[in-house]
């Protein structure tokens, strides 16, 4: 069972004005603690831990990784240090961005890199196949049309072109898909052993070879955010989950926990998986203390609401210069969320290929390549996904276009949780988001506005749709 809620902002008067406390927006069924799996944890972690580098602060990031290495040396206290036996760099802007070089779940280098070419050049394939489909789609057109005058005219008006029963049996021979190995097709994904801190779950990759050199290549990786979670412990001096209660605490996330198999949690939610004959079944057992910043968190769509609210206000509110500031201020500066929101350089997103990976978000930024053309929105989200368990977070700030500088911060978030794994949620939830933008602006939705808006909205969805030999599992 899949839970969604929406939360539209609408503009509040008045001074200091914080977050709204009603909105309008719609969900069902009670509120489930579920796993936000790999990647929604990742955003989670981020968005609450930048706050380690000063109250408010800009974010400064330790661009000679002493943090880094300080964890790995703390974690061997041999003195062995991993990052200078291999002597390379690894700073925390490299690891917020899964461009470190430290593996996923495949340990074979080869195989990485050759899946990397072939992921290149089935994008080449597949962009450049658009205008070619185009073009014949628009022939194809052509031919139905006169061979439905032609049996017109001798009064067949039964018979079936031969051209559509040809397209039905063909649709799927012309479809290039690479079989890639999933995240549950590996053992370490299953991991049972419970790891007593973030520092001994290190151990899982620490003496594995980097899968290139960091900074030149992105490969999104679970350990690499492992090895994050264990600066953060030292730069906060206090243990992790810890430290993460602490700040959940901040924005009132009461039901978000570390997802642990011993405490009853109320309401904890069932994972489910397709067998390989296509029968729902219970999901087997798992530990998620390797990898808590990774996913290892439980969660609700109304908590994670509230994270995606507290990142677009903090994006937002910002007093014009020169004016008094008549909002409270945000649980982060408009600056920090910028930095962390701005695409990297050598990143990509599997979820939405017109987008790029930033700091533990993915960003999809504005852009309208022709006059009265298709304008595609800004938009942030994550999915997440792990053993029984996938999710997304999206969150639409409102249209820069006619917004008065200084306004009250306005937008949609929206929350998806499911408790069955390896389902895409990206679209559906860009789709919801589209639609109550519509709403908020007080526009008519998609099913009576005009059909060009509805190709709009169909297109930027259909373009966050993932690649088929994508996995958004972990």
């Amino acid at each position: 069972m899949s839970r969604c809620l929406c939360r539209l902002w609408k503009p509040l008067g008045g001074r200091a004005a914080g977050p709204p406390s009603r909105s309008r927006g719609w969900s069902w069924g009670r509120a489930r603690a579920c796993g936000l799996g790999l990647g929604l944890s990742l955003g989670l972690g981020l968005g609450l831990g930048v706050r380690l580098w000063g109250p408010r602060s800009e974010c400064q990031s330790e661009a000679d990784g002493e943090d880094v290495r300080g964890a790995l040396g703390e974690a061997k206290q041999r003195g062995r240090d991993l990052l200078q036996r291999v002597k390379v760099t690894i700073t925390t802007r490299l690891l917020l961005s899964h461009l470190s070089g430290i593996r996923h779940y495949e340990k074979d280098i080869k195989k990485v890199q050759k899946q990397k070419e072939k992921d290149k050049m089935l994008v080449k394939e597949e962009v450049g196949s658009k205008a070619s489909d185009q073009d014949s789609k628009e022939k194809g057109d052509t031919e139905k049309q006169k061979e439905t005058l032609k049996r017109r005219k001798e009064g067949d008006h039964n018979k079936r072109p031969k051209s559509e029963s040809n397209s039905t049996e063909n649709s799927g021979q012309n479809n290039k898909t690479i079989q890639i190995k999933a995240d549950s097709d590996y053992s370490e994904f299953y991991i049972k052993e419970k790891f007593d801190s973030v520092f001994k779950s290190l151990e899982l990759f620490e003496n594995d070879p980097l899968m290139f050199k960091p900074g030149s290549q992105f490969l999104y990786s679970t350990h690499a955010w492992t090895l994050l979670s264990a600066v953060v412990e030292r730069a906060a001096e206090q243990d992790f989950l810890q430290h993460m209660k602490k700040l959940f605490l901040d924005l009132d996330m009461l039901q978000t926990v570390p997802d642990e198999h011993e405490p009853i949690i109320y309401n904890r939610a069932r994972h489910y998986v397709y067998n390989k004959k296509g029968r729902l079944v219970n999901c087997p057992y798992v530990d998620c203390s390797y990898k808590w910043a990774g996913g290892g968190f439980l969660s609700t769509v109304h908590d994670l609401l509230r994270f995606g609210n507290a990142m677009l206000y903090s994006y937002q509110v910002e007093a014009p210069e020169g004016r008094e500031q008549t909002q409270l201020p945000g649980y982060l500066r408009p600056a920090t969320v910028s930095m962390i929101w701005s695409p990297v350089q050598n990143t990509e997103l599997s979820w939405d290929r017109e987008g790029r990976y930033a700091m533990g978000w993915g960003v999809v930024e504005q852009s309208q390549e022709y006059g009265q053309g298709r304008y595609r929105r800004h938009y942030l989200s994550h999915t997440g996904g792990a053993v029984g368990v996938s999710s997304v977070l999206l969150l639409l700030p409102g249209d820069p276009r006619g917004r008065p500088v200084g306004s009250p911060p306005q937008g949609v978030v929206v929350s998806i949780l499911c408790n069955l794994q390896s389902v895409n949620l990206n679209s559906t939830a860009l789709k919801i988001a589209l639609e109550f933008d519509k709403v908020r602006a007080g526009e008519p939705p998609s099913a009576t506005s005009d059909p060009t808006s509805q190709y709009q909205l169909a297109d930027q969805a259909k373009a966050s749709q993932p690649l088929k030999h994508t996995s958004t599992s972990s």
